[in-house]
């Protein structure tokens, strides 16, 4: 069976890891865990402001050897605890598509997202990864919800 797990740093995608962690897999089972950076349109930056290029760069390659280093560690928390083969993969792409695109390229049969569960208007406006997801994807997709804390 092959495995792709989609994180991006936030508790939700810390709590679809926590899942995959939490329960049994067959010694064959490959993991492949992505997360992906958006893309930023520049031709919305003031064109005399060359700076403004600058820094957005050098934020967006911060960002992506944040996203490298979140990759590494996840793969490293899963080889740890399941004994198992993990990959890793940074892409560049909108996110939902990017995340279908790889699981078809890789053949995964089951794909692992975390979920915000915004509602009303943040949804409307940001959207949902997950749903995306789970609309366009050949395999299966598994959402995970992030428990509410308890106190």
């Amino acid at each position: 069976m092959k495995v792709l797990i989609a994180v991006d740093g936030s508790d939700c995608s810390s709590s679809a890891v926590d899942s995959i962690v939490g329960r049994a897999w067959s010694a064959d089972t490959e993991f492949l865990v992505l997360s992906v950076n958006e893309p930023v349109y520049y031709e919305y930056a003031i064109p005399s402001s060359s700076s403004y290029i600058e820094q957005l760069t050098k934020a967006r390659q911060e960002f992506n050897d944040y996203l490298s280093q979140l990759v590494e560690s996840v793969a490293a928390k899963l080889k740890e605890k399941l004994s198992v083969v993990v990959q890793t993969k940074v892409l560049e792409g909108q996110i939902a598509e990017s995340i279908v695109d790889c699981a078809n390229d890789w053949h995964a049969d089951l794909i692992v997202v975390g979920s915000h569960g915004r509602r009303g208007v943040q949804k409307f406006i940001l959207g949902s990864v997950a749903e995306k997801v789970a609309a366009h994807a050949a395999c299966s997709v598994e959402i995970v919800k992030k428990k509410p804390a308890t106190g």
